[in-house]
């Protein structure tokens, strides 16, 4: 789970180091109410594109973790390992 911890810290880093950035470079710049809000409603929308894009990530490594761990590639997948569905609510 080392490797899980690792990205999640990473990406946490990257998101606050980010948040201080555009907020420093807010203050800094000289910028119309409108231009600084058109700014601020762009970075939030890239804000979400980012956070969608690392819980893809994060989700298909944990899927993978999770298939290295109980040794079977299609775990998760919703197809039976052997390749063979049964059910056992059938009678003979």
């Amino acid at each position: 789970m080392g490797f899980l911890t690792g990205l999640f810290k990473f990406a946490l880093g990257g998101a606050v180091g980010a948040a201080i950035g555009a907020g420093a470079a807010m203050l800094l710049t000289p910028k119309s109410g409108e231009e600084l809000k058109a700014t601020i409603n762009q970075r939030i929308e890239e804000s979400k594109q980012a956070r969608a894009e690392a819980e893809e990530a994060t989700r298909k490594a944990m899927e993978q973790e999770f298939r290295k761990m109980v040794n079977d590639e299609n775990a998760l997948r919703g197809t039976p390992s052997n390749g063979n569905a049964t059910n056992t609510a059938q009678s003979s």
